[in-house]
């Protein structure tokens, strides 16, 4: 007698495969390195003192030294020599002082504590950590200096002479101001050349140093 060949059990089948859905594409990296850089800047104290310290150096030194020319008791050989730029412009000195601090604690002040093993564990691309801390500096720094030399220039209006706004943009032509001065435009592609190569040296250093 013949025994039919039966197949398993219905409930002991395989189940029926499904497709696996892909992952997600990743995010960008940079984007999120600068949002936590910027992160990091916001939440520090000694960030908020440098930003003060620098808008204060522009604004009342500026406004110090223009003052000068509205008290009186200036010979007018002084006055043919008032430069209204450089004095309304002269905390600049002491406000590129401050920034320096600020791009100093930017960079050391993972380092000092620690967590710059956590950031790189996190993040092992130094190379776009670095960039990333450099644009996030770069823009905070450019914001605060055009917004301090704008309201440098509002507050010493009334201590200048009529024709200081005819003077202040006479600085900005291409012709240097001196036999052994830059002009303008000259000296800030050379200052961008010193920033890049200081990066440069930066980037090849901590991609072949340990944390």
């Amino acid at each position: 007698m013949a025994i039919a060949a039966s197949g398993p059990e219905p409930s002991a089948r395989a189940p029926a495969l499904r497709p696996v859905p892909r992952p997600a594409a990743s995010r960008p990296l940079v984007p999120d390195l600068v949002r936590a850089e910027l992160t990091k800047l916001r939440t520090v104290r000694s960030t908020w003192w440098a930003l003060a310290l620098t808008v204060a150096a522009m604004v009342v030194l500026g406004a110090l030294f223009a003052a000068r020319y509205g008290i009186g008791g200036i010979s007018p050989a002084d006055k043919a020599r008032f430069d209204p730029a450089a004095y309304s412009l002269s905390g600049f000195f002491l406000a590129q002082l401050a920034v320096g601090v600020l791009g100093v604690l930017t960079i050391t002040s993972e380092y000092a504590t620690g967590s710059i093993r956590a950031t790189f564990a996190a993040t092992p691309q130094r190379r776009a950590v670095l960039a990333a801390e450099a644009t996030v500096l770069t823009a905070i720094t450019a914001l605060v200096g055009i917004g301090s030399s704008l309201a440098t220039f509002f507050v010493v209006t009334p201590y200048l002479p009529s024709d200081a706004g005819q003077a202040l943009i006479g600085r900005t032509k291409f012709a240097p101001s001196g036999p052994h001065l830059l002009s303008p435009w000259v000296g800030v592609a050379v200052v961008c050349a010193y920033a890049a190569a200081a990066l440069i040296a930066a980037a090849v250093i901590l991609s072949r140093q340990d944390a």
